[in-house]
C-alpha cells in the first residue's frame, strides 16, 4: 500500500488480521493522527 500511496501516512504494527484486538493503543493512535490532519486543513 505503501508503495501505491508514497504521500499516504502508513502505522506499520506486528499484527495479524485483526488489527483493533492485537494492537488497539497503534491503531487508535493512528486514527487520531488522521483525525487532527483532517480537523487541522
Amino acid at each position: 500500500m505503501a508503495e501505491l500511496l508514497p504521500s499516504a501516512g502508513v502505522t506499520k504494527t506486528g499484527a495479524g488480521h485483526f488489527l483493533q484486538e492485537e494492537v488497539p493503543e497503534e491503531i487508535a493512535e493512528a486514527v487520531r493522527l488522521v483525525a487532527r490532519a483532517v480537523i487541522n486543513k
